[in-house]
């Protein structure tokens, strides 16, 4: 299943019916529900991805965070009306969260712990355990370490 953070109502809420409907019709054609769907899925698996990125791995297909909701309203516009070789009215999504907020951190997700290791760049080590024991030499010692 596709994740899909983004109902009809709320882009009704920031857009209307008539212009969401409008931004999925080709020129002499009918609103295209399949297309608009299409594009709530990728924008939603766009915000799925940086957040797992970021750290954040237990989101599901769906969700109820306003915060994720309202990161994916922002992409999805931008995607919508890019298919109309349009920009975003100013002003629409200003306060809306950016991608680049989630990735460095700056947009904490409610609700939501980050596992840093998890991120990109994060870092998992296993029990160091003196009860090993192989052939290898330890090379690079901790008081080694401190002398740098």
């Amino acid at each position: 299943m596709a994740a899909n953070y983004i109902a009809n109502a709320d882009i009704n809420g920031l857009i209307g019916t008539a212009r969401r409907e409008l931004l999925f019709t080709e020129p002499g054609g009918s609103y295209s529900a399949t297309e608009q769907t299409r594009c709530v899925e990728i924008a939603s698996a766009i915000v799925k991805s940086n957040a797992h990125n970021a750290g954040y791995t237990g989101l599901g297909d769906t969700t109820t965070n306003d915060q994720i909701v309202a990161l994916s309203l922002r992409v999805f516009l931008e995607l919508a009306y890019a298919r109309k070789g349009e920009k975003v009215p100013e002003g629409l999504v200003t306060n809306f969260p950016t991608l680049d907020d989630l990735r460095t951190g700056k947009l904490g997700l409610t609700g939501l712990a980050p596992a840093e290791r998890d991120a990109v760049g994060g870092s998992y080590f296993s029990e160091s355990s003196t009860s090993v024991t192989d052939a290898s030499v330890q090379v690079f010692t901790r008081a080694e370490q401190n002398r740098y």
